[in-house]
C-alpha cells in the first residue's frame, strides 16, 4: 500500500509537468484535447488548470519582475522587505516543503486576485470555478468517504517535496527587474537544471530546461533540449545551469537569506 502511495506522489509530479504543457497549448494541437487533459491531470497535480493557466502566462508576460510577476509574489516580497520570515528558514535548513505549499496556495487563489485588479471577468470567473471544483471535489470526496487521511497526507508530502525539488532552483537566486524583459532576456531570470535524460523525460517533461523554456515558451516539451545549445550561445554569461540537484544540496546549507537575497551576501 505505502509503495503506491510513494509511486501516486511520484505521479502527481508527471501531472504537473502534463498541466504546465496544456497550459502552454503545447501538449496537443487540438485546444479541446488540451483543456481536457489539463483538467484531468489537474486532479493529481492539484494545481486547477484555468487559474493556472492564467497566473503562469502572466510569469511569462513580466518574468523577474519585482512588481508584476505573481507567481514569485514572495520572493519579492521578500527581495523588496530585505527580509525572510523566520519560518521559511527553519523550513528550508529541515527539507521542509513550505514553498512549495505556498506556491499551490498562490496558483490555486490566483483568480481572488484577478477579482481585486479588476482582471476577472464573467467567463474567467466561470472557467476558474469548475477548474477549482474540478481539481479539489475527487480530493474531498476520496477523505470523506475512504478511511486514508494518513495516506494522502503523506501522498501530499511527497508531491509537494519533489515539487520543490524540481521547481525552487528555476527561480529563487536569479536576479529580478524593475521593467518588463523581453523574451530573448528572460534566460537571465530563470536556471536550467540538466537531469538524466531518461529522468527528464519520464517526470519533468523537459521544463527543467527553464532557461530555454523561457526563451520559448511554447515550444513543445520534447523540443526544448534542441533549443539548449542555441540559447547558451545567445545568452552567454546570463545562462545559469546546474547539473542535477547540486544547487539544491550546495545551498540547503546555507541560510535562505543568503540564497533569496543575493544582495546580502
Amino acid at each position: 500500500m505505502w509503495g503506491g502511495v510513494a509511486v501516486l506522489g511520484f505521479a502527481s509530479f508527471q501531472a504537473f509537468a502534463i498541466v504546465h504543457e496544456c497550459g502552454h497549448g503545447a501538449f496537443a494541437s487540438s485546444r479541446a484535447v488540451t483543456v481536457i487533459v489539463g483538467h484531468l491531470t489537474s486532479v493529481l497535480a492539484l494545481t486547477p488548470y484555468y487559474p493556472w493557466k492564467y497566473i503562469h502566462t502572466q510569469h511569462h508576460v513580466w518574468a523577474g519582475h519585482l512588481h508584476n510577476d505573481p507567481a514569485v509574489v514572495t520572493l519579492a516580497r521578500w527581495r523588496l522587505s530585505n527580509r525572510v520570515p523566520w519560518v521559511a528558514r527553519v523550513a528550508w535548513r529541515a527539507w521542509i516543503p513550505v514553498i512549495a505549499l505556498s506556491q499551490l496556495v498562490i496558483f490555486a487563489s490566483y483568480p481572488l486576485r484577478m477579482l481585486r485588479e479588476g482582471r476577472l471577468g464573467r467567463g474567467k470567473a466561470w472557467r476558474s470555478a469548475v477548474s477549482v471544483l474540478v481539481c479539489f471535489a475527487p480530493h474531498v470526496l476520496f477523505l470523506v468517504l475512504v478511511d486514508a487521511r494518513v495516506q494522502w497526507l503523506v501522498f501530499f508530502a511527497i508531491y509537494l517535496f519533489i515539487t520543490e525539488l524540481v521547481n525552487v532552483p528555476h527561480h529563487v537566486d536569479r536576479p529580478m527587474f524593475d521593467r518588463k524583459l523581453a523574451v530573448w532576456e528572460q534566460a537571465q531570470i530563470a536556471r536550467s537544471c540538466v537531469y538524466p535524460t531518461w529522468l527528464a523525460w519520464l517526470m519533468t517533461f523537459q521544463f527543467n530546461l527553464h532557461a530555454e523554456h523561457h526563451v520559448f515558451p511554447t515550444l513543445p516539451w520534447y523540443r526544448l533540449p534542441s533549443a539548449r545549445s542555441g540559447v547558451k550561445a545567445a545568452a552567454g554569461s546570463d545562462y545559469t545551469e546546474s547539473t542535477g540537484l547540486r544547487w539544491l544540496f550546495a545551498n540547503r546549507t546555507r541560510s535562505l537569506s543568503r540564497v533569496a537575497l543575493p544582495d546580502t551576501e
